[in-house]
């Protein structure tokens, strides 16, 4: 079976694995993401109205894992003063794929047999391939965690084509995509994805946008002062 499996950070206190709790791989870290989801979190940070956009996580999933990151993301979103919802790809649907519905959309994505989308994902599969006019997801921004073996022929295959088809479609990556091979281990590639998530998300809030405006025009002034034109490019 072609899926991976792959645990991101949390920011909550875990209770150290017990000693018997040697595995590696995939189950080891399903099990680690597990017991993160069980203990308790930490307060949420109250966030200000509109200083954050609300965020939407959604996973294709076959085995648990890729649902149980997803998930774990969600939580620590909310922790992190996010609104954040968190559902599969088929309970998302494509119709809910606008920039006012899912301005942020963070997908984790396996394949299942020899690169077919899991059953939860298979309905939201089948709309986002068939045939459209124009670009209908413009405004929609996205980011995309693919799970494999590459021991497969088809590696990567339904993350790859749904990146590939949000991109025709008009949305656009916030983040870049990642893909964590189970052949090479996936916590190098999931755990610095996962932190790099939040700076990345950070970046887009109002107040980064306005900053960086602010600063452009502070270039602008000085560069215009000093008798040197725009030089802010």
């Amino acid at each position: 079976m072609n899926a991976g499996n792959a645990a991101p950070p949390s920011a909550r206190a875990v209770a150290a694995a017990p000693a018997a709790a040697a595995a590696t791989g995939g189950n080891a870290i399903l099990a680690r993401l597990k017991q993160q989801r069980a203990a308790p979190p930490p307060p949420a940070v109250a966030a200000t109205a509109g200083a954050k956009p609300p965020l939407t996580f959604a996973f294709a999933s076959q085995t648990g894992t890729g649902a149980e990151i997803a998930r774990n993301l969600a939580a620590e979103a909310v922790e992190k003063g996010y609104k954040a919802q968190c559902m599969s790809l088929t309970e998302l649907g494509y119709a809910a794929l606008t920039s006012g519905r899912t301005p942020y959309l963070v997908i984790v994505a396996s394949s299942t047999g020899d690169g077919d989308p899991p059953d939860n994902s298979g309905a939201f599969f089948v709309a986002l391939r068939k045939k459209q006019e124009g670009k209908p997801l413009v405004g929609v921004k996205f980011t995309l965690l693919g799970l494999g073996d590459s021991n497969y022929t088809r590696f990567m295959y339904v993350s790859r084509a749904i990146k590939g088809r949000l991109l025709d479609l008009g949305a656009a990556e916030f983040y870049p995509c990642a893909e964590a091979d189970e052949v090479d281990g996936i916590e190098s590639v999931v755990d610095p994805w996962s932190e790099g998530l939040w700076t990345a998300l950070a970046a887009e809030t109002p107040a980064a946008a306005e900053q960086q405006v602010r600063l452009a025009l502070c270039v602008w002034n000085f560069g215009a002062y000093k008798g040197q034109g725009h030089a802010c490019e």
